[in-house]
């Protein structure tokens, strides 16, 4: 997603973070209420199942669904419902995290060295679509991809203030700055991707890339990529998008709430 893209993107997360609560999460209250207090998402009991169908609409067809090749606002719209990130926007305009367990500060030691060190911590129980476990190497590899000069670069002004980053344990990445950056979270992060992707890379970061955002079939248009968000693309024909609940998803305790989403 190029940097145009990706402010597009937030703005839209901005407006519509209340509404979207309520589809993917189907709460009642706003989403950022209670990962501001660092407590668990509980709309629902664990286990419980996904009910009924959500109908939405706009004035145009996405061209593909892979918001990495595409400007189109529509595209973005249905993106926020098959990737989350490690932070988002709550309904009144505040970053809280996603998939982050908790937001980095200075007072809780996440941010240090004057500001050129920054912790995240991502929530255990997190997974790919297929299954696999999403652990910080996904982002040092998400960091990896989005400085490979295929892919734009897509850290051009924002994630290319990182120098580095280690990894501690599996749910821990510890970012490098090059320099103090006054709004790090979550202006400088990068996308999360999984180092290996049957069929399409295996630890290399710019076939990654290549694959992202460049090929024209990567399209995100089955269930078969990469996402990480609470629903998965079941068909796109004739501009009618279906979206099931993901299986493996675990960014909230009982997952999404409508059993399909429509887009017509």
């Amino acid at each position: 997603m190029t940097s145009l893209a990706r402010a597009r993107y937030a703005l839209f997360l901005l407006v519509l973070a209340g509404a979207l609560s309520v589809i993917v999460l189907g709460g009642g209250i706003p989403a950022g209420a209670a990962t501001q207090r660092n407590t668990a998402l509980a709309f629902c009991s664990p286990g419980s199942k996904a009910q009924g169908t959500v109908t939405v609409s706009d004035w145009q067809s996405p061209d593909t669904l892979n918001p990495f090749q595409s400007s189109q606002l529509i595209t973005s719209e249905v993106a926020a419902a098959l990737f989350d990130h490690l932070f988002t926007y709550s309904s009144s305009g505040r970053v809280v995290p996603q998939m982050a367990a908790s937001i980095p500060t200075v007072r809780n030691g996440g941010v240090r060295d004057g500001g050129r060190t920054v912790t995240i911590h991502l929530k255990s129980g997190l997974r790919w679509s297929n299954g696999s476990p999403i652990t910080s190497a996904d982002i040092r590899f998400g960091w990896q991809v989005g400085m490979d000069r295929s892919s734009g670069p897509d850290c051009l002004g924002s994630c290319d203030a990182i120098s580095g980053i280690d990894l501690p344990n599996r749910n821990t990445a510890i970012l490098r700055l090059r320099h103090a950056v006054s709004q790090p979270i979550p202006g400088i992060l990068p996308n999360l991707w999984p180092p290996v992707w049957r069929g399409a890379w295996t630890h290399s970061a710019h076939a990654a890339a290549l694959q992202i955002y460049t090929v024209p079939s990567f399209t995100f248009e089955t269930g078969g990529y990469p996402t990480d968000g609470p629903y998965q693309v079941a068909s796109f024909k004739n501009g009618r998008i279906l979206l099931h609940p993901m299986r493996y998803y675990g960014g909230v305790p009982c997952g999404a709430r409508i059993r399909t989403l429509l887009f017509t």
